[in-house]
């Protein structure tokens, strides 16, 4: 019916009368559709189900029938034994009596079990709601069982009222019947083991989760009236009453002692494995689906458009509220389940129950940064740290024992890691979207599909615009029975909304990152909790060094996602990296005070073996930044932490020395080990010197001398020279290359590289054979003579620190410092400077 005749036959009432009544007499027809429908899915899991049985008791139920078999066909063989014997076949009271004690056996069965379920629930669900209640008697293997016993016991009644009605024995019958009482004898053993499960009521919870899985599947695309909203909303109040059930089942063994610890667990990591695959589903269902919970959003007066403002006015009445999709309905009600779960079994000290649950939900949290949800991610882990650390100081019972203070360590470690796998997730993810945008032309859609769309494995916040898409060109098509929209065009509303997702993700990948190891920094320092804080502090140095990483492929995407903008006016997003990356080089830098400040602290609490050696990783860190603050003239940096590095240094050199023991050459050795620490501080106390000159910044070399001092000062019965002699003594006067002499010779080389950007211009000493000189244009002799090599300058920081501030002590220029150490950097400088004067005077 065209337009003009359906606007004609509008005029009539009859007409819609007609029309309702025909939709009336559609949707029961649909509605019968689907019934048939739901019924051929319930016997299909029935029938699996009944597989499942067969599976539990196939090895007693074949050894029977083989053997039943072979009896059979041996009977062949012995009639004329029979005879012999005098052995009759069966009368027909035999035979009746046969029937009548299986539908016997059966009666007592059907009995006995459901006097074993009757004594569960009237123990276990009798002060529990109904619904769980009903989720009893809806335990699946259970009804199937019953459902055959009875159809066996039945069929024994109806085979005795025939032979009663005078038909012929059926032998065939006593076979199958022989047959099916083995399967539901052995059936009957089994159920009733699985009857002693159902006093754990979380033993249920995968026919919840199994209900959940079924009504999401009936709002996937391509399900049956996937796109009709009252279907859609139908499953939606299903599922909703299967998370109910959910909810009582954890509230259930939240209360029960015996059930808090790995049936809570069990539970919450089927629900966690549910919503992994569930953020998978949402790419096939419409983000307008009635399966997503509605929700109204109210309208600000003064944003609104002028014409609903003053319609609103003018009639007396409000804005009218716009109904919005809550696309993490789900994610609302089920996570709040984990967390508490993690919190019950955390305050029980079951910290390995924990630690399984963090497994899987730290792979939930991976695929929500691969799939462009990093808000959702960042949430999800900062709910999860506040759950842990908030009850730090709040675990019932006696000390938790050495075990449970290294699995508590592995607990917080995992929450810091998490932001990392964030980061990694997130960059799979931005690869992905780079793959799509280049290779995957919007082109390839079906247009005139309502399911093509979804089959493209498209994110949820591109649908949206994808749907919107597709709406427009449904509407050029009717117009002009053609699409008018160019591809390119649609390709570049489907870049911005990457654009937009892109640059949100990028900024919650530093703020949010930001903000997760602040509050938890802070929160854990505030419980002096240092193994803890150093966790903390030790992932969240990955966490920016993985964001640096990625550096290069953020600005790459960007330009890829902004360049060859082709229309005009479109609200692109604005991103400012190097904003973004000043505040994470901001964050890093106070995160890195923290670890030098965490250095001392640790290195004056004893560390088991078994945790991780997180004072020396700060030591070593503190020593790497301070050697780069000087570097890079950061002046500030350097003074902030050099007092903090020089203590660890000397503590960690006191406290591996306590540990050795013996005279032999192992101790020997060990010694050598443990003057590593004393080694690296001369060596950056001396180069605070040479960069001092180079940046003609005396900064550097007076925090080292003031620090230094004020040790000494400090300690005046320690022989602190003497023992600084005997260190580097003892370590060079070995053969071998000395521990950590690699990481110095590293420094070493990165001075000389410094060093080679000061200018240098050539010195002719004139006469008969031209000779030639380089100078090094620097005012200070000391920079002179360590860049007069270039490339390669056998001095190091351990001979400028020895020559300006040991020599410079009271007995300093007594002490012995090796035969490798014989040179004398003072007769250097005194030849470079004579030879800069004649430089100078030519």
């Amino acid at each position: 019916m065209n337009t003009r005749t359906q606007l004609f036959f509008s005029q009539f009432r009859a007409y819609e009368s007609i029309k309702a009544r025909l939709r009336r007499e559609k949707f029961r027809l649909r509605s019968k559709l689907f019934t048939m429908r739901y019924g051929l899915a319930e016997a299909k899991t029935d029938y699996k189900s009944f597989q499942g049985l067969l599976s539990l008791t196939q090895t007693p139920f074949f050894l029977a029938l083989i053997f039943g078999t072979f009896l059979q066909f041996t009977d062949l063989y012995l009639v004329d034994l029979y005879r012999k014997f005098g052995i009759k076949i069966p009368a027909d009271g035999d035979y009746a009596t046969f029937l009548a004690t299986i539908a016997g056996i059966g009666g007592v069965f059907i009995g006995l079990y459901y006097a074993a379920i009757s004594t569960v629930s009237s123990t276990i669900y009798s002060s529990v709601p109904s619904n769980l209640k009903d989720l009893l008697t809806q335990e699946r293997y259970g009804n199937v069982y019953m459902r055959f016993l009875s159809f066996l016991t039945f069929l024994c009644v109806v085979l005795l009222l025939f032979r009663l009605s005078g038909q012929p024995r059926a032998y065939l019958a006593v076979v199958f019947i022989a047959v099916c009482s083995g399967i539901g004898i052995f059936s009957f053993v089994t159920l009733g083991k699985r009857a002693f499960d159902l006093f754990d009521p979380t033993q249920l919870s995968p026919h919840v989760i199994r209900d959940l899985n079924r009504w999401l599947a009936h709002v996937k695309v391509g399900a049956f009236r996937w796109n009709d909203p009252l279907f859609q909303g139908h499953a939606q109040k299903q599922a909703s009453k299967s998370i109910d059930t959910l909810r009582i089942l954890a509230t259930t063994a939240k209360k029960e002692a015996h059930l808090s610890g790995e049936s809570y667990v069990k539970l919450s990591k089927q629900i966690v494995f549910f919503l992994y695959k569930y953020e998978i589903s949402k790419r096939n269902i419409p983000t307008s689906s009635n399966w997503y919970e509605q929700t109204l959003e109210f309208k600000d007066w003064y944003r609104t458009e002028d014409s609903a403002v003053s319609l609103a006015h003018q009639s007396g009445t409000t804005l009218q509220p716009e109904t919005a999709h809550n696309h993490q309905w789900i994610e609302e009600q089920l996570i709040p389940i984990v967390l508490d779960c993690i919190t019950v079994n955390y305050n029980e000290n079951r910290f390995k129950e924990v630690l399984s649950i963090l497994g899987h939900i730290e792979s939930y949290i991976q695929l929500l940064a691969q799939s462009n949800e990093i808000d959702r991610a960042f949430d999800f882990a900062g709910k999860l740290a506040t759950h842990i650390t908030e009850n730090l100081q709040g675990i019932p019972g006696t000390t938790p024992t050495h075990a449970e203070q290294i699995e508590l360590l592995a607990i917080l470690d995992t929450i810091s890691r998490i932001p990392i796998t964030i980061a990694i997730g997130h960059r799979e993810a931005l690869q992905k979207t780079l793959l799509r945008e280049h290779q995957k032309s919007i082109s390839s859609i079906e247009w005139k599909s309502e399911k093509d769309i979804y089959s493209h494995n498209f994110p949820l916040y591109c649908l949206d615009q994808l749907e919107w898409l597709r709406g427009k060109l449904e509407f050029e098509f009717r117009s002009e029975d053609r699409y008018i929209s160019p591809s390119w065009y649609l390709q570049e509303i489907l870049r911005l909304s990457e654009s937009r997702r892109f640059t949100e993700n990028v900024k919650s990948l530093v703020n949010r990152g930001v903000e997760f190891y602040e509050r938890n920094i802070t929160d854990l320092r505030s419980k002096n909790r240092h193994w803890s804080l150093s966790a903390f502090l030790s992932r969240e140095r990955e966490y920016w060094s993985k964001l640096d990483f990625q550096k290069n492929d953020w600005n790459d995407s960007w330009k890829s996602l902004i360049e060859n903008n082709r229309i005009e006016g479109l609200a692109w997003p604005v991103i400012d990296l190097e904003e973004l990356g000043q505040r994470g080089k901001t964050r890093e830098t106070n995160s890195l005070k923290a670890m030098v400040d965490e250095s001392v602290r640790l290195a004056l609490l004893p560390r088991p073996k078994d945790f991780p050696d997180y004072p020396g990783q700060f030591l070593h860190i503190a020593g790497e930044c301070t050697f780069l603050s000087m570097i890079e003239n950061d002046h500030q940096l350097f003074s902030e932490i050099f007092d903090h590095y020089l203590a660890g240094c000397l503590l960690k050199f006191d406290a591996m020395r306590a540990e050795i023991s013996g005279t032999d050459w192992r101790a020997q050795q060990q010694i050598k080990i443990a003057s590593a620490p004393i080694l690296d501080l001369m060596d950056i106390s001396g180069y605070a010197k040479l960069f001092s000159d180079i940046h003609d910044q005396e900064i550097f070399w007076d925090r080292v001398v003031d620090s230094w001092s004020k040790y000494i000062s400090g300690n005046p019965t320690t022989p602190i020279l003497e023992i600084l002699a005997a260190a580097l003594g003892i370590t060079e006067s070995a053969f071998e290359l000395s521990h950590r002499s690699i990481l110095r010779t590293q420094w070493q080389q990165m001075v000389q590289y410094k060093l080679s950007e000061i200018p240098t211009h050539e010195v002719d000493y004139g006469g008969m054979i031209s000779a030639t000189h380089t100078s090094v244009d620097h005012e200070s002799t000391l920079v002179r003579v360590y860049a007069d090599g270039r490339h390669y300058s056998p001095y190091d920081g351990i001979d400028a620190f020895i020559e300006f501030f040991v020599r410079a002590q009271g007995n300093g220029s007594d002490l012995d410092f090796g035969r490798r150490r014989s040179r004398d950097l003072r007769e250097a400088l005194e030849r470079e400077k004579g030879r800069y004067q004649e430089d100078n005077q030519e």
